[in-house]
């Protein structure tokens, strides 16, 4: 299983700090045109990605995190982005799509919020389990997993069948 991460992105205050790290070679061969997953389809790996964090905020005495419907659909849009353009991060090297600050603002989210990315390659039912551990063994990415800052979150998966991309969104506070 080959798995990609970035560092997690936070905005305390108005932005997301940009970090685009296109696929290169190989990757962006295999990566072919991704198709829009159905809910049915993606939301049970959604479901355990938000528990594997909860589980893993449990444990070390955090408080866990509420799924939220708004951060859910952001967070597929981010997903479908970074699948559709090929690139993993926060904002989009073509400017194609809109960056993951400017959907959270737009949208009226408050406090602070956060966006952590992972790719990754093989087997969808893996990829939750796969992307938490990837984040918990970066110290920024584990930081802002553990942030009792953040009390909701959403996540968004989309692929084409080979290589996954997911984005887990955070926030203190709906809009």
């Amino acid at each position: 299983m080959l798995g990609l991460c970035l560092a997690g992105c936070t905005r305390p205050s108005s932005q997301l700090t940009p970090t685009p790290q296109p696929l290169s070679g190989s990757a962006q061969a295999a990566a072919g045109r991704p198709r829009l997953l159905s809910a049915e389809e993606s939301m049970p790996t959604a479901i355990a990605l938000v528990s594997a964090v909860n589980v893993l905020r449990v444990q070390e005495g955090r408080p866990a995190l509420t799924a939220s419907g708004t951060l859910m659909a952001l967070a597929v849009e981010r997903a479908l982005a970074m699948a559709d353009g090929r690139f993993l991060g926060h904002e989009d090297p073509s400017g194609a799509s809109s960056s993951a600050g400017q959907l959270l603002e737009s949208t009226g989210f408050r406090g602070p919020v956060a966006e952590l990315v992972y790719a990754g390659q093989g087997n969808l039912e893996q990829l939750a389990a796969d992307a938490v551990r990837a984040w918990q063994s970066t110290p920024a990415n584990r930081d802002v997993l553990l942030s009792s800052d953040y009390r909701i979150a959403g996540v968004g998966i989309q692929g084409d069948g080979t290589w996954w991309k997911a984005s887990l969104l955070m926030a203190a506070e709906e809009p």
